[in-house]
């Protein structure tokens, strides 16, 4: 290993891979032969072979181009729900290619024509060494690993930083071998899933210890994961939320404290030291500070409810005190939002799962760049 990036590959027969300064490899020798393969270059969705225009990569498949006759044809690509090619198709209806993949992409009964590359996660395939090119990094789809250090490590403490996608690939995709997002599924029963991926950090304005404010971290983060996944039997749909904690995000972020601290209209600082959590603004999940006073609650079960009640409020989930939240109420007496000071409540409804999501995809798709709190759903 050098830097941690794997520099022989006994299975396939590599003996010396070679790195350049972006933990790429550039150079791979096969037994006593350095691999070459013919020379590609990618200029936008444009690829050339030694030179000469090769095919071009469009929304739902490739233009191939003859270089000799100038003639292309249209190659259309059916995916699945994590973007693996799974058929492709010419212009005249003819099935020129049809895949299958075990869980990390390793295919089996692949027939066809096609000389398509671009199979698992919509990837392309080195035909030299048999990896998935990622991007950022290649994947050992035999071992379901990569084989060098995750570049946003750090913001996965707790997964191995070689695992492909938390160990989870029937319903998450890495684009690009660097962060996580998420899919949904859509079975042949029609049973959905939903997945919220949660990024949040962490800011001690208590001055707790490290271990008390690691365990109250996890007391939090683990409660959120519990409550806010469930199965919801009428739309036959399952929610299922993951919460990282990165020590680098700012913006959305849990803050331990001995005081629920807020500004006044006219700019006064007040410090509450009995009130137990608030956020920056209900229905701000991008940029939005949860506050936990950990000296008001005392309890571990308090601090862990107040720090998911106050999640809830940021993904537009309200108090019971009108509307839809009234409905709620009746239902669910002993509903999360309700907390006050004198309730244990822990329940969140399938109804507001469904209403979280749709806030939160509402505004993905205005704007695209949502990091903290994200998700994706496709029917």
């Amino acid at each position: 290993m050098i830097n941690g990036n794997m520099i022989v590959d006994p299975n396939k027969g590599l003996s010396d891979i070679k790195y350049n300064n972006l933990n790429l490899p550039y150079s791979i020798t096969k037994g006593a032969n350095k691999l070459r393969g013919k020379t590609k270059y990618y200029l936008g969705n444009f690829v050339y072979t030694d030179d000469k225009l090769d095919y071009m990569i469009c929304s739902e498949g490739l233009l191939n181009i003859n270089s000799t006759t100038k003639e292309s044809n249209y190659e259309f690509h059916l995916k699945d729900h994590l973007g693996n090619t799974r058929v492709a198709v010419n212009e005249s209806n003819t099935i020129t290619q049809e895949n299958n993949y075990y869980p990390f992409g390793l295919t089996f009964a692949q027939s066809g024509s096609s000389t398509n590359k671009y199979l698992y996660n919509g990837k392309e395939l080195q035909e030299e060494t048999g990896f998935i090119d990622f991007g950022a990094r290649q994947l050992d789809k035999e071992l379901g690993r990569w084989f060098n250090i995750d570049p946003l490590a750090e913001k996965y403490y707790q997964w191995s930083t070689y695992n492909y996608v938390m160990n989870n690939p029937i319903i998450l995709i890495d684009p690009n071998g660097k962060e996580v997002q998420v899919s949904s599924t859509t079975n042949k029963d029609n049973t959905k899933t939903v997945t919220f991926i949660v990024t949040v950090g962490i800011s001690n304005r208590a001055g707790l210890k490290k271990s008390k404010l690691d365990h109250y971290t996890n007391l939090v983060t683990s409660k959120i994961e519990e409550l806010y996944s469930g199965y919801d039997s009428k739309s036959k749909t399952t929610y299922k939320t993951i919460v990282i904690v990165d020590k680098d995000e700012k913006d959305y972020v849990i803050n331990f404290t001995d005081g629920i601290r807020k500004t006044t209209s006219g700019g006064m600082k007040t410090v509450d030291r009995y009130k137990l959590g608030t956020n920056t603004k209900n229905g701000e999940f991008e940029k939005n500070t949860m506050q936990v006073n950990v000296y008001a609650i005392g309890s571990d079960d308090g601090i862990a409810r107040t720090g998911a009640h106050e999640y809830g409020h940021t993904i537009g989930l309200e108090h019971p005190d009108g509307g839809e939240a009234v409905e709620i109420s009746k239902s669910s007496p002993d509903n999360l939002m309700r907390q006050t000071t004198h309730t244990k409540g822990t329940t969140i409804t399938k109804k507001q799962l469904n209403k979280a999501f749709k806030y939160i995809d509402k505004y993905q798709k205005v704007f695209k760049n949502k990091k903290s709190c994200s998700t994706k759903y496709t029917i």
